[in-house]
């Protein structure tokens, strides 16, 4: 949260100083670069509540975990980002860790995922991997 502040100040520093010093085109520049953060953060905003689910991640360099949020519930599975994979628990074991709102609805829920992280700007897209690995199953 203290580096987005952060960001915002030295952001609109550079406005300051662009619009006092005459420096239209950097002015013009960074006013765009700030409609078009709005302007996404409010469609993916929309989506959220029109669809009723999102997914985020947090975890370090190596791996972490994915969770994927439907309303107040949610669940998590792993992933490894230097395999550039995420693991989605067997159809038997799927059935036996996750909750009960989620027990039948693997093949949505991860059609969802796939829909949102499915693929990268740069680099190789996220692959899917089914396990029993208890090492990449993430109990919930």
């Amino acid at each position: 949260m203290l580096s987005l502040i952060w960001v915002i100040f030295a952001g609109l520093g550079l406005m300051f100083y662009s619009f006092n010093s005459g420096n239209w085109t950097l002015f013009a520049v960074l006013v765009g670069i700030c409609i078009a953060v709005f302007l996404a953060t409010h469609k993916e905003k929309r989506r959220r509540k029109k669809e009723g689910y999102y997914v985020s991640k947090r975890g370090g360099a190596e791996d972490g975990i994915l969770f994927y949020n439907e309303g107040e519930q949610s669940l998590r599975l792993y992933f490894n980002r230097r395999q550039d994979t995420i693991y989605v628990p067997s159809d038997m074991k799927w059935k036996e860790i996750m909750p009960s709102w989620a027990k039948d609805r693997k093949i949505q829920i991860v059609s969802r995922i796939r829909g949102l992280i499915g693929k990268r700007i740069l680099g190789k897209s996220w692959t899917y991997k089914e396990t029993d690995d208890p090492d990449h199953v993430v109990s919930q």
